[in-house]
């Protein structure tokens, strides 16, 4: 029965419509497969996400979180 009222609930947050996002993490592709510290010092309002690292649910369209594997390298980027 909670989740069936969970699942109502959280049916209802959505409203189908597109958040518009400015951070373009499709622009900042040169940067997957290079050292974590590639990427200091080059983009502006950045979140590091460390792999298997908690973030906080604040969604920021644009704010750019660049995503870290566990060998240290950027797996990519996305804006959230």
């Amino acid at each position: 029965m909670r989740m069936t009222i969970l699942g109502l609930l959280l049916a209802g947050c959505s409203t189908g419509a597109k958040v518009e996002t400015t951070c373009d993490a499709s622009r900042w592709t040169e940067f997957v497969g290079q050292p974590e510290e590639a990427i200091y010092g080059v983009l502006g309002n950045l979140r590091v996400v460390h792999n298997g690292a908690a973030v906080e649910d604040g969604f920021n369209p644009d704010r750019l979180n660049a995503e870290i594997g566990q060998d240290g390298r950027v797996l990519g980027f996305g804006c959230y």
